[in-house]
């Protein structure tokens, strides 16, 4: 199977809704009142706002932080909608975009002009989420912000093509490979 057009609009769009979903978050409720706190932080810090959010943890050190966030969240049925709306496109970017990259294992992809228009596609998608998700502290009950699930699903992605590949070079000796752990990329 090799990387399609089709899979590549998949990502796209999962990318683009965690983006709208995101937006319309942080402009939730109290949340944009909570956005400010956390961008005064970083000022008043030196840290960046992914770094101050990174902290906002139940035993982060930025409790209050995180606290204001939870409380604005629980307070605002948008947000909460938002939220849902997040964590429905993260894990259908992970699965399209954990699927895309085992198809461009496919050698009919390398030095190709059109493969690589995707693959450029693909990165900007990745660049995307990273960036969002770098703005999403951890909900009430969750032990992982966004970032860190993304961050996870990507090591899985990666130990899951590592895997791959060593699966094809001992096809290509002729010596069988074990049976796969699946595909499962989601977060």
């Amino acid at each position: 199977m090799r990387l399609s057009e089709y899979r590549v609009d998949q990502v796209e769009k999962a990318a683009t809704n965690y983006e709208k979903a995101h937006s319309a978050f942080w402009n939730a409720g109290s949340l944009p009142q909570v956005r400010e706190q956390i961008e005064t932080r970083a000022e008043q810090t030196g840290l960046s706002v992914p770094e101050v959010i990174e902290k906002m943890k139940p035993d982060g050190e930025y409790t209050d932080l995180h606290e204001s966030f939870v409380q604005a969240v629980g307070e605002s049925p948008d947000a909460q909608n938002s939220k849902k709306a997040m964590d429905k496109a993260l894990t259908g970017w992970a699965r399209q975009y954990g699927r895309a990259q085992e198809e461009l294992l496919n050698p009919e992809t390398q030095d190709n002009p059109h493969y690589d228009k995707l693959k450029n596609r693909l990165e900007s998608s990745s660049e995307s989420m990273h960036r969002n998700a770098g703005s999403m502290p951890a909900f009430a009950g969750e032990t992982q912000s966004h970032l860190e699930r993304l961050r996870e699903v990507m090591q899985r992605i990666g130990e899951r093509l590592k895997e791959m590949v060593q699966g094809i070079v001992s096809l290509v000796r002729g010596k069988p490979s074990g049976p796969s752990q699946g595909d499962d990329f989601t977060p």
